[in-house]
């Protein structure tokens, strides 16, 4: 029997010190994970602006004030105009 008790005292050691590196792993881990989410979150406001300011610059009167005051581009005189009639595909 006294054979075993520094069998059992090593494992109790090696397992004590496992159990410290794995907690420590795990709040490393946990950081990185609370880094991430807020790397997510600020990602994600941006993208919200993003979506925002895209939507702006899609309205027609403001895509037009900008081809009139940075483009100097004017609207065509009817006269100019041409319209296309293309027939409808699968039509034969």
């Amino acid at each position: 029997m006294r054979p075993v008790i520094p069998v059992l005292a090593i494992t109790l050691i090696a397992s004590s010190m496992a159990l410290v590196y794995v907690r420590y792993q795990s709040r490393l881990a946990f950081a990185d994970l609370h880094q991430l989410d807020t790397e997510r979150d600020a990602l994600n406001v941006e993208y919200g602006r993003l979506l925002l300011e895209r939507a702006t610059w899609s309205l027609q009167d403001v895509v037009e004030r900008e081809a009139t005051t940075r483009l100097d581009m004017s609207r065509p005189e009817s006269s100019n105009v041409v319209t296309l009639v293309v027939p409808a595909t699968g039509a034969r």
